[in-house]
């Protein structure tokens, strides 16, 4: 598989792995 490839769906799934963990932690992440 195209490692640039791997990258372009990790990256597009960051957001709603972002937002799933705020949904459990109950609060924003922290900032980077």
């Amino acid at each position: 598989m195209d490692h640039e490839l791997i990258w372009s769906l990790v990256h597009d799934e960051i957001p709603t792995l972002c937002t799933v963990l705020e949904t459990l932690l109950g609060e924003a992440p922290p900032p980077q």
